[in-house]
């Protein structure tokens, strides 16, 4: 997916709140929106390189958003928003199968039991539900979710698992960044999401984990991902 605008450097200062930061653009401080709801604690560090993307309704409070971040070893894909439309095209044109097949039919947020999930697919005779998970945090050679504990992700798992018994039913975790190597859920952040992941697995909800490679045109899909539950 290339991007609709184009990066505006930055230097990060600080976050004031869990969406709202200070960076330095054009040796001024500017506040800046975040749209990602995780904790980021490891990549908005000050001094950090980022990138903006400017914003075009003139009556928002912040006038740019935070995108992207450059770490030692790649940039990391930041506006959590993104990767839902990632994903929807790379399932449209049968790059990633969670079920094995090309999907012929893709609805974006259907709600389903207690949940609203991020795709209801058809394919063939049946329906699936996908729920996607956007992952930012990097440790070693590991690809790392969640960043802050998340009861949210831990009922859609839960109602994942419930559903498998009559639909098809599949994870899909988004690699954010090129310097990992393999998947697991990060269980010390939240231990609760880790073993909600493994009994959804268990009971036949298909997890994956794919790669994004990223430049200041676009994102792309790179590879899939061995997952470690």
């Amino acid at each position: 997916m290339n991007f609709d605008f184009t990066p505006i450097p930055a230097v990060f200062c600080k976050k004031l709140n869990r969406f709202v930061g200070e960076v330095v653009l054009e040796e001024e401080k500017v506040l800046v929106h975040i749209p990602n709801s995780g904790r980021l604690a490891e990549i908005l560090t000050e001094g950090r390189l980022v990138y903006l993307r400017e914003g075009k309704n003139p009556g928002r409070k912040y006038q740019y958003d935070l995108v992207l971040a450059q770490m030692p070893e790649s940039l990391v894909l930041v506006d959590s928003l993104l990767p839902n439309k990632i994903a929807q095209g790379l399932l449209e044109k049968g790059i990633i199968k969670p079920f094995f097949h090309e999907v012929d039919q893709i609805v974006a947020e259907q709600p389903k039991g207690q949940s609203r999930f991020d795709f209801k697919v058809q394919l063939r005779e049946e329906t699936g539900f996908i729920e996607v998970k956007s992952v930012t945090l990097v440790e070693g050679k590991y690809a790392l979710f969640p960043d802050a504990p998340t009861p949210r992700g831990v009922r859609h798992l839960e109602e994942l698992r419930v559903l498998s018994s009559q639909y098809l039913t599949a994870v899909v975790f988004l690699i954010c960044r090129e310097d990992a190597e393999i998947f697991k859920p990060n269980d010390k952040c939240d231990p609760k999401f880790a073993s909600a992941l493994k009994k959804a697995a268990l009971a036949g909800v298909c997890i994956k984990a794919y790669r994004l490679k990223l430049d200041l045109k676009g994102v792309y899909f790179d590879r899939e991902m061995e997952v470690v539950l």
